[in-house]
């Protein structure tokens, strides 16, 4: 998937605005996972689900908060669009925001 720059700033401020609005306690990672899907990239669950190398279940998981993504499933997403994993930590394989 091939983006202008203007559309990188675009996920690049999208990402920073519900970080902080998830670590606020404002949002769940989740919801916020559901929304850059569907209005960002414009994907199903199972399009994400094939570009992960996951399940569709996987996905429906993490957006209903029953699970958290492994950390490389993120890496996966972020690097699809040049986009770094500042402000993320890892525990046991597992992001924190």
């Amino acid at each position: 998937m091939q983006l202008t720059e203007e559309q990188i700033q675009e996920i690049r401020s999208f990402v920073r605005e519900n970080v902080s609005k998830i670590r606020e306690g404002c949002k769940h990672p989740g919801q916020v996972l559901r929304r850059f899907r569907t209005e960002v990239l414009k994907m199903t669950q199972k399009e994400l689900a094939e570009i992960l190398g996951t399940t569709e279940r996987s996905v429906r998981d993490w957006e209903a908060n029953k699970r958290v993504p492994r950390l490389k499933y993120v890496r996966q997403i972020w690097l699809q669009f040049g986009l770094d994993l500042a402000g993320f930590e890892k525990k046991r394989g597992s992001i924190v925001l």
